[in-house]
């Protein structure tokens, strides 16, 4: 019964977000990704890939830890609490220079997500590159995955524009509202 019923979840997320996707890779140009969250880091469900000729892509399955990557700091900014011992009391791994890997400075920066409704990334995960995530609730107003965009900095900066930003937003409560989020908590 559980499996199905996640398997039933996650092919309605898909079919939801699939749409918005494209939309918002078309308003971007930039790969476009959604991803679930998991106990142990956010899984990467679907990607829209940028039409380029170098792309920035994670493949679906890829699993990115809650600390070094824009969809983990939007679980731990708005998903269960519990989502935290993944980080807490372990060491967090340094994937470059720039990942951080301080447990208080993660808090500030979740705590900074959760006050604006998204996060960045810049290159926590690979040099030159950044993310720009959103959170997506089902009807309960609860977090189920993310969108989101990524690139090098030169198109996804550490501080995004304000288009970017609002597409992804945009994105973000579309799909929520096609889930049945009547009002977007962000």
């Amino acid at each position: 019964f559980h499996l199905g019923q996640a398997v039933a979840d996650s092919t309605q997320l898909l079919t939801e977000a699939r749409a918005a996707m494209v939309q918002l890779r078309r308003d971007t140009e930039q790969t476009a990704t959604l991803s679930i969250i998991e106990s142990g880091g956010v899984r990467v469900l679907d990607i829209v890939r940028a039409d380029s000729p170098v792309q920035i892509v994670t493949r679906p399955g890829a699993l990115l830890e809650f600390h070094s990557s824009a969809q983990g700091r939007v679980a731990l900014a708005f998903g269960p609490a519990n989502l935290w011992d993944a980080v807490r009391g372990k060491d967090l791994t340094r994937w470059t220079p720039q990942t951080n890997t301080d447990l208080d400075t993660l808090e500030a920066e979740v705590e900074t997500t959760r006050r604006r409704g998204w996060a960045t990334a810049p290159e926590q995960t690979l040099v030159g590159v950044n993310a720009l995530a959103a959170p997506i609730f089902d009807a309960n107003r609860a977090l189920i995955a993310t969108i989101t965009v990524a690139g090098s900095l030169q198109h996804v900066p550490a501080e995004p524009p304000a288009d970017l930003l609002a597409a992804v937003l945009q994105a973000a409560r579309r799909i929520s509202e096609n889930l049945g989020c009547t009002e977007y908590p962000v």
